[in-house]
């Protein structure tokens, strides 16, 4: 038997669990710890089976190529053919990206960035787009992470990719990244 609030039941069922038209929508377990659920939670994670090294581009912006295998699609907003995710509800979104990426020569960089509708600057703040350089300076040969992780408001059908720039010729290894994203509130 549960406590009725405006529509949103409260039971304890190991914790207290709060409930709306039958779905659970948050939970505080036994120990404390409030989790908020929604079945349909947009979300995803995107990674790659090739076992090899994969070239991403030279002097350009390029969505990182070779990731095929979606292992979470909650809301189908994920699209292996263009490398996209598509917000299907308003909200703000956790976005992380890491890729495993090898630069063969000595001053050839990465940079990695979200960027949401094509444009590198969307939805950010005055200052403009966030992203930082990566393998600047080291030894060829040397493998590095790209890795980036933002909170980025979006409208529905907006769009999110994550690109690199590549200064220079740059691989990544499509099996050691991937690219995730959660729709927070």
């Amino acid at each position: 038997m549960g406590f009725d609030i405006n529509g949103t039941t409260l039971t304890d069922a190991a914790g207290l669990v709060a409930s709306n038209a039958g779905n659970q929508v948050m939970k505080m377990g036994p120990t404390g710890v409030l989790q908020r659920y929604n079945a349909g939670q947009p979300m995803f994670r995107v990674t790659g089976t090739a076992v090899a090294w994969t070239g991403i581009g030279t002097d350009a912006w390029v969505v990182i190529p070779g990731w095929n295998v979606t292992d979470v699609n909650v809301g189908a907003c994920y699209n292996i053919a263009t490398g996209r995710f598509t917000a299907p509800v308003s909200g703000v979104y956790m976005v992380a990206a890491h890729t495993y990426v090898r630069i063969d020569t000595v001053g050839h960089y990465i940079h990695p960035m979200f960027w949401v509708n094509g444009v590198a600057n969307t939805r950010r703040a005055s200052f403009g787009a966030l992203h930082r350089i990566r393998g600047y300076g080291t030894g060829g040969g040397y493998s590095h992470d790209g890795s980036i992780t933002e909170f980025i408001p979006l409208t529905a059908g907006d769009y999110v990719e994550y690109r690199n720039y590549c200064g220079g010729p740059v691989y990544h290894y499509p099996a050691y990244g991937r690219f995730e994203g959660y729709l927070l509130f």
